[in-house]
């Protein structure tokens, strides 16, 4: 299961990132075909597994299914905070300036920017 982060997080915010994961998911035709690969193998293993074996494998699969969904929402997580990283970064004076970078290294080529 996800572990919320010690920085202040509560449910709340987890049911909020879930949510919006939710919202911005894009399906592809790929996802339906392997949902569909998905559901013909579990058929088959009805038919050919006893219920102790299949309730043990099913419990397997449920396992996988929750840690690719808690990934999922922790990759959606980090790109959240990369893109309010961004913003923040964008948001600050002054803002980085690489033709500001290569004047500075023009005037000082030994490689000491100094910065004003």
């Amino acid at each position: 299961m996800f572990v919320l982060p010690k920085e202040g997080w509560s449910m709340n915010d987890y049911d909020y990132m879930t949510a919006l994961l939710e919202r911005f998911r894009v399906e592809t035709p790929e996802l339906s075909a392997q949902q569909a690969r998905t559901r013909a193998a579990e058929d088959k293993l009805r038919e050919t597994l006893d219920d102790g074996q299949r309730k043990l494998l099913l419990r397997l699969a449920d396992c996988e299914n929750c840690y690719r969904t808690e990934t999922a929402l922790c990759g959606f997580l980090t790109g959240w905070r990369l893109a309010n990283g961004i913003r923040d970064e964008l948001n600050t004076l002054p803002r980085f300036s690489i033709l500001d970078e290569d004047e500075a290294h023009m005037r000082n080529p030994e490689g000491r920017i100094d910065h004003e």
